[in-house]
């Protein structure tokens, strides 16, 4: 079974944990304590979780099996997971990540183009779109959330600039355009330096500079590779 975990916890009480069961089209809810306290069933397989600052909700981006996707806000009640919000997207969600400001959602979706969808939290609303490529694989960000960067199958990296609505550059990571890597899900350093991007095809892990986006090292780790976070 394939398992997708979150620690939906920020900041004080409550604390709650949402782990996704992609195949069953599910959500697992538990407390602090581990303990489980509700089940979620989403219109698809859920493919990206973010929680709200307050820990209050979680929001839920979803592959649907047309093709499509939707993103969910789920509000938590006495444990219990209830939608509150419900949207359709064009494409189906591979990554979400919540600005720091707590009041902007980025959105990554695959498609013809795939890219990123910036929506206000409010009501789900797209207020701006930047595309970057058919098969984006993670999103990640600066911790000002001034600079975005997708990483994209088989083997590229783009810089997005949210504010502006604009891609910035884009560059393959592996010869051959990008194929011999394999590109899975990255991150970027604590220190906002590299951006790692694990290539399942070789095995290795790449530090790629942020500003060139470059592979300046890597590292051998193994064959299928295919998430790391920071």
């Amino acid at each position: 079974m394939s398992l997708a975990l979150l620690a939906a916890a920020c900041g004080p009480a409550p604390r709650w944990i949402a782990v996704a069961l992609p195949h069953d089209h599910s959500i697992l809810l538990f407390d602090g304590a581990l303990h489980l306290t509700g089940r979620l069933t989403v219109p698809g397989e859920p493919t990206g979780l973010e929680s709200t600052g307050d820990g209050m909700s979680l929001l839920v981006g979803i592959a649907g099996d047309n093709g499509a996707g939707r993103l969910a806000w789920v509000g938590r009640a006495d444990g219990a997971g209830a939608r509150v919000l419900d949207v359709a997207l064009p494409g189906p969600v591979r990554d979400l990540r919540l600005h720091n400001d707590g009041n902007t959602l980025f959105v990554l979706t695959a498609g013809h183009p795939g890219g990123v969808s910036v929506r206000g939290t409010t009501g789900l609303t797209q207020q701006r779109w930047i595309a970057v490529c058919d098969a984006p694989r993670a999103l990640a960000f600066t911790r000002e959330g001034d600079q975005g960067y997708v990483t994209c199958a088989p083997g590229a990296v783009a810089e997005v600039d949210p504010a502006l609505e604009y891609l910035v550059q884009q560059a393959f990571v592996a010869a051959d355009s990008g194929r011999a890597c394999g590109a899975g899900q990255s991150a970027l350093s604590p220190n906002n330096t590299f951006l790692y991007v694990p290539c399942a095809a070789t095995g290795r892990l790449l530090y790629v500079d942020r500003v060139t986006l470059k592979p300046w090292d890597s590292t051998t780790v193994g064959l299928g590779i295919s998430a790391v976070a920071d």
